[in-house]
């Protein structure tokens, strides 16, 4: 593809044989889901959410963000600040200060 600014993977739609792709601001996301959530401590993530800071890579910096429950195993992430590139398919580790409270699979943004 000419285009004049380089472009980005930005979905895969399987069913239509379609890559979509976009400029890099096209990464950035405030938000996005997870599944499969592995909640290592007793209480429950309370209704209004839980003030937390996520990883979605090892070797990224922690970053803050909000996570509400979902049912079924399901939660959903609202970040403070956008983030680059949070990618399905890639785990989601939640923690209070070094403490790991859980984590899960992301599903979509």
């Amino acid at each position: 593809i000419a285009w004049p600014e380089p472009l980005y993977v930005v979905k895969l739609d399987a069913d239509n044989k379609n890559v979509i792709v976009g400029p890099d601001s096209a990464l950035l996301s405030v938000s996005f889901e997870i599944k499969d959530i592995n909640w290592l401590v007793g209480e429950k993530i309370p209704a209004n959410g839980i003030k937390v800071t996520i990883k979605t890579r090892s070797t990224q910096k922690s970053v803050a963000a909000t996570v509400f429950p979902g049912e079924n195993g399901f939660a959903h992430i609202e970040l403070l600040a956008p983030e680059r590139a949070i990618t399905p398919g890639q785990a989601c580790v939640i923690y209070d200060g070094s403490r790991v409270l859980g984590g899960g699979w992301i599903i979509r943004q």
